[in-house]
């Protein structure tokens, strides 16, 4: 057990205190962003344009809350179960995922949905270890085609069409 002050903090161990501010950062985001999601139009019919920012919102606040409580608790000399250790190599793939949505973004409009979507796929499946290219490559096209129709046929969402268009 870390040695404690006469305010319950811990000495030696600023991870934990670490810990508390950014899930206090988080929590304050998260309720920014959720007074703000609330100010987004609604809509009579269907999904708004509120609705996407609201649900990560709330799940944010609710995760800044449990560390929070967590940190409370390693505090109070009270044993929580902490979880694995961190898996570098698995974070390494989650910032080269998010660079690479990045650029989808970015290339969309120049590419085009039909082309650019396929290669996101296959790249973020292939990135996080399935084994059979072919199988892959078959389902990146196979799904891109089947959400292209849905949005454009069922929705009426038009898709950027890029080069092809």
């Amino acid at each position: 057990m870390e040695e404690k002050d006469k305010k319950g903090l811990f000495v030696k161990n600023t991870k934990v205190a670490a810990d508390f501010i950014i899930a206090i950062v988080v929590i304050a985001i998260a309720v920014v962003f959720l007074v703000e999601a609330q100010k987004l139009p609604t809509k009579a019919k269907g999904i708004g344009p509120g609705v996407y920012p609201t649900f990560i919102s709330i799940l944010l606040l609710f995760l800044g809350v449990v560390q929070v409580i967590k940190c409370v608790l390693l505090v109070k000399g009270i044993p929580v179960v902490d979880g694995p250790n961190v898996d570098w190599k698995g974070l390494a793939r989650i910032a080269i995922m998010v660079l690479a949505t990045y650029l989808f973004y970015k290339l969309l409009k120049i590419v085009g949905f039909l082309i650019l979507a396929p290669l996101y796929l296959f790249f973020a499946i292939c990135l996080f270890g399935y084994k059979s290219k072919v199988k892959a490559a078959i389902f990146s096209v196979v799904f891109t085609t089947a959400v292209y129709f849905l949005f454009t046929k069922v929705f009426l969402v038009m898709l950027p069409a890029g080069i092809l268009g």
